[in-house]
């Protein structure tokens, strides 16, 4: 489904906006009550698109174009040289560098607010994800080796993924808090607080887990590689 008019479908069937009609959820940023590609709920849609950027929903593969619903359960991966901007339901905006993948695991735009919830998790790549109007504590972002919570928060991430020589991938995942605060949570469960301003740095692999780095400045490596998306995406 293609061009500014966004789909929707009602809440009761999916269970994800509860407590309200539709229409309501219609009127709120403009959607209509088409029915949804794939039998899928749209939750967003795609307000910057930089050359090759693909959706995937249960093996169906389609190019997403500016303007494209982006749905429940859709893997949203950027290709060499391509990025994405998301604008989603509840005013979060997800942007995407090149060669990134993300999941929209979950997304709850709840009348009651401690029902709500937007749960995405990225695989690989660059991403700057500013939050909407939801409770601080509705949002989470999983990565192959942390989750991270976040306050009121615009951070960058980046996931870099290296297969060893034994065969496992250790994938390290570099957060970075612009705005608001963020904290970093390893498989272990152990919990670091990053503060506006810092970044830490956390590895691991299939087989073994490692504590955050103390926050501290951005890599300058880090930092390359959002300048990159950058001028895609400016």
């Amino acid at each position: 489904m293609n061009g500014p008019t966004r789909s929707f479908i009602g809440s009761a069937l999916f269970g994800l906006f509860v407590g309200a009609s539709p229409q309501a959820f219609a009127d709120f940023q403009g959607f209509t009550t088409e029915g949804p590609l794939f039998g899928e709920l749209a939750v967003g849609n795609a307000s910057i698109v930089v050359k090759t950027v693909t959706g995937t929903i249960e093996d169906n593969i389609h190019k997403i174009k500016l303007q494209d619903d982006l749905y429940h359960n859709e893997l949203i991966g950027t290709h060499e040289e391509s990025a994405t901007e998301i604008t989603f339901l509840d005013d979060t905006i997800i942007s995407l560098g090149p060669e990134s993948s993300i999941v929209l695991d979950e997304f709850v735009y709840d009348p009651d607010p401690s029902k709500s919830s937007f749960v995405v998790t990225i695989t690989e790549g660059a991403l700057r994800f500013t939050s909407g109007v939801l409770p601080s504590d509705s949002y989470k972002i999983h990565t192959p080796v942390a989750t991270i919570g976040i306050r009121g928060t615009v951070i960058d991430l980046v996931v870099s993924r290296e297969t060893q020589n034994d065969g496992t991938v250790r994938t390290s995942l570099d957060l970075s808090v612009i705005e608001g605060e963020a904290d970093l949570i390893n498989c272990d469960g152990d919990v670091t607080h990053v503060p506006t301003g810092l970044s830490s740095r956390i590895m691991g692999s299939s087989a073994e887990c490692f504590k955050a780095s103390e926050p501290g400045p951005r890599p300058a490596e880090v930092s390359a590689n959002f300048r990159v998306r950058d001028g895609l995406l400016n």
